[in-house]
């Protein structure tokens, strides 16, 4: 049983019911690899391999920029539950003080279950009709290499919340593995991933989000997107599977 998610609903009691299905249904697998110490920990789960999260290379170094010319802000997510409009208030805020500075733009690639807050997003976003902001939408997972491509700073934005702090974000990865310099929420498993040569580490509101916009302006000099493919290279799927997944494989065929 591989298990790559535990809740991230906002009910205690879905919670609750998803973690517990999960808990008691490693038990009827000989083996469990899960996505984090700190999530097995979370569910209980005492027997299991970890197996981290990882990304797929899309972008080579020979295609991008090294530098930060401009300042073009990715978010790629799920939106429910995120409260991805705080990402929106701040960049307006930045451009409003910034766009005369640098060229930048804010494009967000992703999809809600609830209808309600697409169209939030987007009213939201038409107000503010001035400011260079791109809402494109769901988009599949192959198609996302021009979005990488386009884009030097991905904004890894999840609330900071008990059940999002174990879950490793897999916009995180991609950012980095592909070389875009990353804003991430002040998660534990966030901590884990970005370090000063490839990111900021931020609080979830408005104006942390900003700050880190600006912390990203001012010091933009000092990222070099192809040494974040680099030192990202070890989250690789290929890597993954050569590091850990073939060693699990090894030992469960020792103990056969």
């Amino acid at each position: 049983m591989d298990i790559r998610t535990g809740a991230v609903s906002g009910s205690k009691i879905r919670k609750k019911i998803y973690n517990d299905v999960i808990k008691h249904s490693c038990k009827l697998f000989n083996e469990t690899t899960i996505i984090s110490e700190s999530l097995a920990k979370e569910l209980k789960i005492n027997r299991y391999h970890v197996v981290p999260l990882g990304g797929e290379p899309m972008v080579h170094k020979c295609e991008i920029e090294n530098s930060l010319n401009e300042l073009n802000f990715l978010y790629v997510g799920i939106f429910d539950g995120r409260n991805i409009d705080v990402v929106i208030h701040s960049f307006i805020k930045f451009y409003k003080e910034y766009s005369q500075r640098i060229n930048t733009k804010l494009t967000i690639v992703g999809y809600s279950n609830n209808p309600n807050i697409a169209l939030e997003l987007k009213e939201l976003i038409n107000i503010n009709s001035e400011v260079a902001i791109k809402y494109v939408g769901r988009v599949p997972n192959k198609e996302l290499k021009k979005f990488f491509a386009d884009s030097n700073v991905g904004i890894s934005y999840i609330p900071i919340t008990p059940w999002f702090d174990i879950q490793p974000p897999t916009k995180t990865y991609e950012y980095i593995i592909n070389g875009l310099v990353c804003i991430a929420t002040n998660t534990s498993e966030n901590r884990k991933v970005i370090n000063s040569n490839n990111g900021i580490i931020i609080n979830d509101d408005i104006e942390s989000v900003y700050a880190g916009m600006c912390n990203i302006f001012n010091n933009r000099s000092s990222y070099r997107r192809h040494q974040v493919i680099t030192e990202s290279e070890k989250y690789s799927w290929k890597n993954i599977y050569e590091s850990y997944i073939k060693n699990i494989l090894n030992y469960e065929s020792k103990i056969r």
